[in-house]
């Protein structure tokens, strides 16, 4: 099997193909990526059969890290597909190469190409009441509101001391995700201590942060955000709300299920290849 960058009339079948997997918001951002350097989507040299992005990690980690962003192929092909991803990511200039979000039946062909096991990562949903709950979880002497663009270098700040710098979102993610979504702070004594963002593609909102400064954490913050995002999002007609985070990432989970979030399906990997 031979293999190509795309050509820029195909785009719309990418962005098709790719439309609700959260690597991109929308088809002009995937335009403005594809003509930064048009090398980093390929496709199979006769179809669209084979379909990878390639790219950074996040911004806000280790600048020396790539990623498979995405990546879809049979699975007679699927091992020399990940290789030239693997050779695209190199590149770009970065030592190391994550995959992309991947269930237990897809390891096996990364493995075979050197990847290792990273992170595993639970997804867990919640059902929308159709009326809104009492919120039971409220923190005092705090105030949320919603996301005003001075509030950028606090969450900047917030991402720095809350995440790894695996997970650690920067400003240009950061931006991305506010303006396809929404967001809001939630303030202490009138300082910024955490926040949270929330897309939604339909009737399925995705949290994509929830973050709360070190010191605050455990004082009712986070359960406040929380509590905060349902009435939000039955504005938008959306059914359901999808979170993900790391399994060992305890008080995470213990907050989410204190909310009526539950396991959705196996939980997903995330490899590492070391250049």
């Amino acid at each position: 099997m031979d293999f190509r960058a795309a050509g820029e009339s195909e785009l719309v079948l990418i962005w098709r193909a790719l439309k609700g997997k959260g690597i991109f918001h929308n088809f002009a951002e995937l335009g403005s990526f594809y003509k930064e350097n048009p090398a980093r989507i390929q496709v199979s040299a006769d179809s669209l059969s084979c379909l990878g992005v390639a790219g950074s990690w996040y911004s806000g980690s280790n600048s020396g890290i790539g990623a498979i962003k995405a990546l879809v192929a049979p699975d007679r092909d699927r091992k020399q597909f990940i290789k030239r991803m693997a050779n695209v990511v190199r590149a770009e200039g970065f030592a190391t190469i994550v995959s992309p979000l991947l269930q237990r039946n897809e390891l096996g062909s990364y493995l075979e190409s050197g990847f290792e096991e990273g992170e595993k990562i639970t997804l867990l949903r919640k059902t929308l009441e159709t009326s809104p709950v009492r919120n039971q979880f409220s923190a005092t002497s705090s105030e949320i509101r919603e996301f005003d663009s001075s509030f950028l270098p606090y969450l900047i700040e917030i991402e720095e001391k809350a995440f790894s710098k695996f997970w650690r979102l920067g400003q240009d993610e950061l931006l991305s995700f506010i303006n396809a979504g929404s967001c809001f702070a939630v303030f202490s004594k009138g300082a910024l201590i955490g926040y949270n963002i929330t897309t939604v593609t339909g009737e399925i909102g995705t949290i994509v942060r929830l973050a709360v400064l070190p010191d605050f954490q455990g004082r009712g913050f986070g359960s406040q955000l929380l509590s905060h995002i349902p009435s939000r999002l039955r504005e938008k007609n959306v059914r359901s709300v999808l979170v993900s985070t790391q399994v060992g990432n305890r008080n995470a989970l213990s907050l989410y299920r204190k909310f009526g979030f539950k396991p959705l399906g196996e939980d997903r990997y995330v490899l590492v290849l070391e250049s």
